[in-house]
This record gives structure tokens, C-alpha cells and sequence, in this order.
């Protein structure tokens, strides 16, 4: 028996090309095939939709069902994480219907990823109903989970990004998120800068990376925002604009776990609290995520937990989800130091036994061991941060795994990797 040839870029590139002279992009052979699928979208959207070029559309509504049949496994995942997740987010508004003609000839497993991952307005126009929090997927098409994990960024929003990528061109293997731990410098008004970010910022602009780089479109930055097709998931710190931020989840809807704070929407922002299920059908990642830091003298300031956020916390605990991955600023109180921490956090690591707890915030090197619950491995991810010297640290970014089997593991990006990053030289990394 042959093996059933699978379709490969270059195949979908020269499918284009024969029947869609029109659309014009050569990156489907190369590193860009996220990019090309969004484009792809683009093209569907703009030409095909907006033309009302309806024996377009179904040539490739038949195309996109053959691809997800017999692509690679890099084109299915592009088909589905740039093509279709691209194609929704830019069409439902615009072209309601025709997007709905379109999804309704796309496979079961195709509305189920949407309906996971897309807010309950997206979902009226296509006619289709939210997936309850949590619940598991059960396609047969699965794949292993990968998370780049960072903690402190401090404006340097752009820089996990292009080590991602960087990541992925080394190591042959693709970041589905970036989880983030918080201080994300998220300052979109610097009148708004607090006073360590003000003061940090006089002597390394990277310290205003949000506003520079995040708050204003540029097209190449989208670009390549676009072609990697990774999103970070954050949750906040003590060094954030929060009235920024208390705005946009006051926008964002009821069901929302997260919301985006850039003007590309590639940035998330968690709800302390809620939980995040992140999906790629048959597998998925649960993640916590609780922002800001404790504070035992009951201070309201911004900068610390909300009673909202308490409530939200406890509505979580009573109801036990599985939970493998609690993302947070704050160490649990008394953990690091006597007298600092969260105790909220204590509560859940003892509640909900979650599998690992990342943290950041404390300046202390990158470390694991086992939590005082004796079955949660507790990791402090060493800020991203440049030492005198120019250099990251070693544990500044650590990949997290899960596996089909539900098998978690992880572990720190060796440091000759990162030492390829330094302070005087990291953007021109994104101009490779």
C-alpha cells in the first residue's frame, strides 16, 4: 500500500499560482508559510468576498477542505491557525454572511476551533455556540503543545517574539503562545509612567518598547508579527498602566478569559482568575493566570490584587478545574521572603494542585523546585532583563511542553541561545 502523499507549501503555492494568478506571494516554500496562509485570508476577504466572486470562494472553500485532509502537518496548522483564525477575525464584521456560507462548508472540527476561541459576537454571525470553559476537545487530530515562557519583559515587548522565531529557525520546532508573567511594561501614554519605569527609561529606551512599538501600526512590525503567528498571553505586574488595562477588560465580554492591549491584537492580556484553555483540538493547556502582586497591609492601589479579582479567584477554586500551568507575577507570601507574596496564591496552589507555577518579579535567579503542596514544580523564570555586560540570564526563557498523552515538561532554552541576544544587538533580529 502507498502512502497518501501529503500536500506540501510548495504544492499550495503552485495551486495558487495556476488558478489564482492574481493573488502573488512566493513565501509559501519558504519560512513564511504562517504569513502566506494570512494573506491567503486576505486575499479571500478582499477579492473574493468583497467582490461577491462566489465561484472563488467555492473553489477555495473545495481547496481549504483538501488541505486539511491531505496537507502537511505545517500546512494543516497554518490552515487553521493563520488561514481560518485570520479569515474570521477580519471578515465577521464586514462580510457576515459570506464568512458564514464559508465556515458552514468547513469540517466539524473547523467550528469547534472557532467556537473555542472566539468571542460569543463572532459567534452570533456565524450561527454557532461558545464552547464551555475547560471542556476538552475530542478531534483525533492532536499535536504536542509548545510555550515559550518569559517573566519580565519591561517594555521589551517585541524581544520574545523574535526569539521565537529565532527559536524555531534553530531548533526545527514551532511555539504555538508565548505565557508571560507579568511587568509586560504596558504603557501606552507616557505621561502615564510610573516612577521606576520613568526613571529606567532616561538611560534604555527599551523600557518604552510598548509605546515604541506596539501602540502605533507600522507595517513591518505587523508583518512580522503576521508571518510568526504567535500570540503572548500576559498577566499583569506592579509596573503596567491599570487604568489602561482596567478599561479594555471593562470592554472585553463577559465570557472573555483574555483581551488584547496592542494595536495588532497579538498581545493578551489574562483576567486574574479565569481560566485560560488553550486548544489545538485534541489537546489542551489549562492556564491560570493571576496579576499583580499581594500585599498584607490591604492596600487598594492599583498596583495590587482587586477584590474582583479575589472574587473570581474563589469562584475558580470552588469549582476545581484541572490545572496545568499557574501563571503569575507574585511568588505565594513567605515563599521567597517573610513579610512579601501573595496569599491568594497559596490558596490555589494548595486548592487546585495545578502542574506547574511559573512566576517572576523577585530579581532572583531562574529556579525550580517542588512547592510546600509536594506535587506542583515551582519555577522562577529569570527576568529578561541585560546584565552589565549586555547579556540575558540563563532561564530567561524556558519552553513548556505538553504532549498528546497529557504529559507536561519543560525546560530552560540553553544559554549559548540566548547569549546570541544582547542589548546592543537585539532588533536587528528583526530584520532577518
Amino acid at each position: 500500500m502507498q502512502a497518501r502523499k501529503r500536500l506540501t507549501a510548495n504544492d499550495v503555492r503552485e495551486y495558487l499560482t495556476e488558478h489564482f494568478p492574481q493573488f502573488h506571494d512566493g513565501n509559501f516554500g519558504s519560512d513564511g508559510v504562517h504569513y502566506s496562509f494570512s494573506r491567503f485570508a486576505d486575499f479571500l476577504r478582499d477579492e473574493c468576498f468583497a467582490k461577491a466572486d462566489k465561484a472563488s470562494i467555492q473553489a477555495i472553500a473545495d481547496y481549504i477542505n483538501l488541505l486539511l485532509v491531505d496537507g502537511s502537518n505545517e500546512v494543516q496548522n497554518a490552515v487553521n491557525v493563520s488561514f481560518i483564525e485570520g479569515l474570521v477575525a477580519y471578515s465577521y464584521n464586514r462580510y457576515p454572511q459570506e464568512l458564514k456560507e464559508f465556515v458552514w462548508q468547513m469540517p466539524e472540527k473547523v467550528r469547534t476551533f472557532i467556537s473555542g476561541f472566539f468571542i460569543e459576537e463572532v459567534l452570533q454571525v456565524l450561527d454557532l455556540k461558545k464552547i464551555p470553559l475547560g471542556e476538552m476537545l475530542t478531534e483525533t487530530n492532536t499535536k504536542t503543545l509548545r510555550f515559550a515562557v518569559f517573566a519580565d519583559i519591561h517594555g521589551k515587548v517585541l524581544l520574545p517574539f523574535l526569539m521565537v522565531r529565532e527559536f524555531a529557525e534553530e531548533y526545527g520546532e514551532t511555539i504555538d503562545a508565548i505565557l508571560q508573567c507579568g511587568d509586560v511594561g504596558a504603557f501606552p501614554h507616557l505621561d502615564k509612567l510610573d516612577k521606576a519605569t520613568l526613571k529606567h527609561a532616561k538611560n534604555n529606551r527599551d523600557e518604552l518598547g510598548f509605546f515604541d512599538d506596539f501602540t502605533t501600526p507600522n507595517t513591518q512590525t505587523e508583518a512580522v508579527l503576521r508571518r510568526l503567528g504567535v500570540d503572548m498571553y500576559c498577566v499583569r505586574g506592579n509596573h503596567e498602566d491599570h487604568d489602561f488595562l482596567d478599561e479594555l477588560e471593562r470592554q472585553s465580554g463577559e465570557d472573555a478569559w483574555a483581551f488584547p492591549i496592542d494595536c495588532y491584537k497579538h498581545v493578551f492580556m489574562l483576567k486574574s482568575g479565569v481560566v485560560m484553555p488553550f486548544r489545538y483540538f485534541g489537546t489542551t493547556l489549562n492556564v491560570l493566570g493571576i496579576g499583580r502582586i499581594g500585599d498584607r497591609k490591604n492596600r487598594t492601589e492599583s498596583r495590587f490584587l482587586q477584590d474582583y479579582e479575589r472574587v473570581r479567584i474563589a469562584e475558580t477554586i470552588r469549582r476545581k478545574p484541572h490545572i496545568h500551568v499557574l501563571l503569575t507575577h507574585d511568588t505565594p507570601e513567605d515563599m521567597t521572603e517573610q513579610g512579601y507574596g501573595m496569599k491568594e496564591l497559596r490558596m490555589v496552589l494548595d486548592e487546585l494542585i495545578p502542574e506547574v507555577h511559573f512566576f517572576g518579579h523577585t530579581g532572583k535567579p531562574y529556579t525550580k523546585r517542588l512547592d510546600n503542596n509536594e506535587l506542583t514544580q515551582s519555577v522562577k523564570i529569570k527576568e529578561l532583563e541585560f546584565d552589565a555586560e549586555g547579556q540575558l540570564s540563563e532561564g530567561c526563557m524556558v519552553i513548556l511542553m505538553l504532549e498528546t498523552d497529557g504529559k507536561l515538561s519543560f525546560e530552560a532554552v540553553p544559554k549559548e541561545f540566548t547569549d546570541k541576544f544582547t542589548a546592543s544587538n537585539w532588533r536587528r533580529f528583526f530584520f532577518k
